[in-house]
């Protein structure tokens, strides 16, 4: 241990003399601060003070403050703020060359060019300025908003003069840009031009969103006249859009010029009920539509529902059924289809050669024998088989006998698919209401 000590004690002194020497002086560097460039996206941002030398012993303050550009930091306006102004001191430690300014960027949703805005820094101590201005520009990442039509109007045609109908075309929120769309007309059943006996003018127009507007209104004239015919319609679309997106379901709406010259309804032929006779149910209901005449257009056709060909349970079912004209007037009529069980014979589907025998299951291309009554004398009963795949097969007609009773011997049809089937006898009884008999086969192969 002895050993050690002059070296111990030559190094210690090698110590204090190294402190006791004398002190570098601090030398005060200069700083400045970078323009950079930061995402839109919410959170805080840094942006560095660089300075020319490490900060001397004191340690350098450094105030800075923001204001806006193009961006802007305080709420108040018609846009949402882009960052918040802010103020503070940026302490660099002694030794340190490099401090950050925070500041908070804020996402708004709107589309918008690229913004700016600017810090400048003044020192507190340890530190003078070489270049305490920087730019932060803000780069956008929101998608362009849409347009489209909020509605498809429509108006009443009227006999002279015209009438002004306004569409709405609206953006899905704002935007800071330049949004513009041109609208133009395009005929359906009406037609445009300039002047009646077109059915509306002819229209395009280009449009433009104020900032921060998010509609904006187009009217279109409409000709009135006294013609009868139809309610018509025609399309206004959006087109050519910039800085803005077509809304893929709006972008196009449909006006309909209703017409006022012929307001009467059709009217629909009153319809008995029709009686359904069969021994199981759900059963397949083959029916005659009532018919329908306008006054103006003459025969038009009637939809009812449940249709023809629909499956009805036992008991009393309600037939809504209506008929409109081609100037949108609708007649709507009603009648009942009632199923029931029969209390006498129903008749019955055979094998021609054993009529004793009722068939539940055929094959196709086979030949039955179907008979049965209640028919009135003489009428015309349409035979249909009614396969597994719900296809109508026309299986020929018969004609009722002075007792009201068919007696035929149809074949099931050769495509009649596999399956539960049913074959049908439709026609007319006594009394001139429709009558439907119903029998349960299986088709097998």
């Amino acid at each position: 241990m002895r050993g050690l000590l002059p070296a111990v004690l030559v190094f210690g002194a090698l110590l204090v003399g190294s402190a006791a020497g004398p002190a570098r002086a601090d030398v005060t560097p200069g700083f400045f601060i970078n323009d950079v460039t930061v995402p839109e996206v919410d959170g805080i941002q840094n942006v560095p003070v660089f300075l020319t030398s490490p900060a001397p012993s004191t340690g350098a303050a450094i105030f800075y403050t923001t204001f806006d550009g193009t961006a802007t930091g305080l709420p108040g306006g018609i846009f949402p703020i882009d960052y918040v102004q802010s103020t503070g001191v940026v302490f660099i430690p002694p030794g340190q060359a490099v401090g950050y300014i925070p500041v908070q960027i804020v996402t708004d949703g709107i589309d918008e060019y690229d913004e700016t805005f600017f810090i400048q820094a003044t020192p507190e101590f340890g530190a003078f300025p070489i270049d305490p201005f920087a730019q932060v520009t803000i780069v956008d990442l929101d998608q362009p908003p849409t347009v489209g039509f909020s509605e498809n109007p429509s108006i009443t045609e009227g006999d002279s003069g015209t009438q002004s109908v306004v569409l709405h075309a609206v953006l899905s929120r704002k935007s800071e840009k330049d949004v513009e769309v041109d609208v133009q007309t395009v005929d359906g059943t009406a037609t445009g031009g300039t002047a009646s006996p077109a059915d509306y003018a002819t229209t395009t127009r280009h449009l433009i969103f104020d900032h921060g507007a998010t509609s904006r209104d187009v009217s279109v004239n409409v000709f009135g006249d006294t013609n009868i015919e139809p309610t018509e319609t025609f399309q206004v679309k959006l087109l050519n859009p910039q800085n803005v997106l077509l809304d893929p379901v709006h972008r196009n709406a449909t006006v309909t010029i209703v017409n006022d010259d012929d307001v009467t309804p059709p009217v629909i032929a009153a319809k008995a009920t029709v009686n359904v006779l069969a021994t199981f149910a759900p059963v397949t209901v083959l029916y005659l539509s009532p018919t329908a005449v306008d006054a103006v257009d003459g025969p038009v056709a009637v939809t009812c529902s449940p249709k023809s060909g629909s499956a009805f349970p036992f008991g009393t079912s309600l037939v809504s059924c209506q008929a409109q004209d081609r100037s949108g007037n609708v007649a709507y009529s009603s009648f009942f289809v009632v199923v029931q069980f029969p209390v006498l014979t129903l008749g019955a589907v055979t094998n021609p050669g054993n009529l004793d025998t009722k068939l539940a299951a055929v094959s196709p291309g086979q030949r039955v024998r179907v008979t049965a009554g209640g028919f009135a004398e003489g009428s015309e009963v349409t035979l249909t088989f009614i396969d597994g795949a719900g296809a109508e097969l026309d299986d020929g007609t018969a004609i009722a006998g002075p007792d009201g009773r068919i007696d035929a011997r149809p074949k099931i049809p050769d495509d009649a698919a596999i399956g539960a089937g049913q074959m049908t006898a439709h026609g007319l009884a006594p009394d001139g209401s429709e009558l439907v008999r119903a029998w349960a086969l299986t088709v097998r192969d």
